[in-house]
């Protein structure tokens, strides 16, 4: 079950994959560290592929959400930091989201943020979420 709804409202431009406003009803929020393309092994996924690593990413945010009880339906809010982001990146990102939630890609309140570096050396991308529950 949705717990929340999405706004767009008319005369602001679409954002693909994304909505101007959601509202959450719930009370149980769920707030997600930054979630990176680290494996069990503490080494790095898919080094120099942002697909990839965009993939191992997603796939890690999903872990966690099912460890709280989550679903993608209960995710409201997605922060996407990308080093050296330019618009050419937007397929490789889109594609391994897509790899790692399939039909499940929440659509969600989402902001993608450009930064010129991250915690881990050959790290290209960190995803935080929250959910609301109940």
């Amino acid at each position: 079950m949705t717990r929340h709804r999405t706004i767009d409202p008319e005369g602001l431009g679409e954002i693909p994959g994304s909505h101007h406003i959601v509202v959450a009803q719930g009370s149980t929020h769920v707030y997600l560290s930054g979630q990176t393309p680290i494996g069990p092994d503490g080494t790095i996924i898919g080094a120099g592929d942002l697909a990839e690593q965009t993939r191992v990413t997603f796939e890690n945010v999903k872990t966690c959400l099912a460890a709280a009880g989550a679903s993608p339906d209960d995710v409201v809010r997605t922060m996407i930091y990308v080093v050296g982001w330019t618009a050419e990146m937007f397929e490789p990102l889109f594609a391994g989201a897509l790899a790692a939630w399939g039909e499940e890609l929440p659509t969600a309140a989402t902001t993608l943020i450009g930064v010129q570096g991250l915690f881990y050396p050959g790290q290209l991308i960190e995803v935080d979420v929250t959910a609301v529950l109940d």
